[in-house]
């Protein structure tokens, strides 16, 4: 979904087509072998603190977390987060509740919200999960592999190139991909090659 087409609504969309065609695919398999679903990223990320006081004051509710971190999608409104914005804990939340292997790879800014809100140390929520814990949710629901890989953390942010026409992070996943000493590349090769490139 490029551009104009990259609406929350088609980006669910998406989601929710790929999920039903995993699932039936599966069902006629005679032979223990999972998909591979490979959700790529690039765009922009925005982050807001939230104010708890204004917040409650309009919603009558607290919001947790105390931030707000999303994907720019096409029709992202910054005064209506909430409701049409890509947000990164819901992504995380509705990929790991899909029959397969998955593969995130985002080239935005705060993108490394993913997976570190939920974890006790980098969360003020006393609901959230140590390590080991999360990582038996994320395998108890999707029963396989799971693979991050972000451009940036939480609090920074992902840098582009106007010669390159994209992100550092993408080339670097680009130059590891085409290179032709790596026609057997494992997933753990392809970070540390994206690591070195970036």
């Amino acid at each position: 979904l490029v551009d104009e087409k990259a609406t929350l609504a088609r980006i669910n969309d998406a989601l929710k087509e790929i999920d039903e065609k995993i699932r039936e695919t599966s069902k006629d398999r005679s032979e223990m072998k999972r998909d591979v679903l490979l959700v790529y990223l690039s765009g922009h990320g925005l982050c807001r603190i939230i104010d708890q006081k204004l917040y409650f004051a309009l919603y009558g509710k607290f919001h947790v977390p105390d931030q707000q971190l999303c994907f720019w999608n096409y029709d992202l409104d910054p005064e209506k987060l909430d409701d049409t914005g890509l947000a990164f804990m819901d992504l995380g939340a509705k990929i790991t509740s899909l029959a397969a292997e998955v593969i995130l790879m985002t080239d935005a800014c705060h993108s490394g919200i993913i997976g570190t809100e939920v974890v006790k140390g980098s969360s003020s929520d006393k609901n959230a999960f140590d390590p080991d814990e999360l990582a038996k949710r994320i395998y108890g629901i999707n029963e396989s592999e799971m693979y991050i890989l972000n451009a940036s953390r939480r609090s920074e942010y992902a840098r582009e190139n106007s010669e390159i026409k994209h992100g550092y992070f993408t080339q670097a996943i680009l130059d590891a991909l085409s290179s032709s000493t790596n026609s057997e590349l494992t997933m753990f090769g392809l970070m540390d090659l994206v690591q070195r490139g970036v």
